[in-house]
């Protein structure tokens, strides 16, 4: 379910009606989940998930944004099933690496 909802999210809502070529750039995708603690075995199953889907749409050629292609690089990091944990994930993530898409698990 992770991976067909990480398709859907990278192709239809973050990047609609996109065509174009030029040099691929990299788009980096915040992958958030509880990989240690009592969730670890949802947060685990998401990551891979996730990983199996960029790499299937950069096999598939990556993105096309604007006219300028991306492949996608997932940003993996452990949340711990911790909200203060997530919430410094996500202030690092944002603001230090300056990624523009971040996904995680529903719990």
């Amino acid at each position: 379910m992770a991976y067909s909802a990480l398709s859907r999210y990278s192709q239809e809502l973050f990047f609609p009606g996109c065509s174009g070529g030029g040099a691929a750039k990299e788009l980096q995708i915040a992958i958030v989940a509880p990989m240690t603690g009592p969730a670890a075995n949802v947060g685990t199953n998401f990551v891979r998930a996730a990983e199996m889907a960029i790499a299937d749409q950069n096999a598939k050629g990556g993105v096309t944004i604007g006219g300028q292609k991306y492949t996608l690089k997932g940003i993996v990091r452990d949340d711990k099933f911790d909200p203060a944990t997530g919430k410094t994930i996500a202030e690092e993530v944002v603001y230090n690496l300056k990624v523009k898409v971040i996904v995680g698990p529903s719990m």
